[in-house]
């Protein structure tokens, strides 16, 4: 299997990538670091954001510094749905699939629900 430089490609191709590895998988990875408290990151201007990953392994790989102590915690879709609904009303923007220089893609919760309602219905890649 050919090693996956996630440095190497687009934010589009991340952001694929991950769609279709939720529609495939039916779950998206995080970092946790007790039941409820997730790995979160802020940027200059305040606005606040949450990893994913398409993988369990992303995710560990993540799992270093301040998130030394987190452990990966699979997440299925009817709660992801929910935890989008939530996220939109903190005002906190998923930041999805984070390369190795920790760039994410920031994204609305709506916005990724949706997403990922569609990656699902056309059934992921194209």
């Amino acid at each position: 299997m050919e090693e996956l430089n996630i440095n190497k490609m687009t934010d589009q191709e991340r952001y694929e990538y991950l769609l279709n590895a939720i529609t495939k998988n039916e779950e998206i990875w995080l970092l946790q670091a007790r039941p409820g408290l997730f790995a979160m990151f802020e940027d200059g201007g305040g606005q606040e954001y949450i990893p994913v990953w398409p993988t369990e392994d992303l995710a560990n790989s993540y799992s270093e510094g301040d998130w030394k102590d987190y452990q990966s915690e699979p997440m299925g879709l009817a709660e992801l749905y929910e935890w989008c609904v939530e996220l939109k009303e903190d005002n906190v923007l998923i930041a999805a699939f984070p390369n190795n220089d920790s760039q994410a893609i920031p994204v609305n919760p709506d916005d990724f629900a949706l997403h990922v309602r569609e990656s699902r219905r056309s059934g992921g890649s194209k």
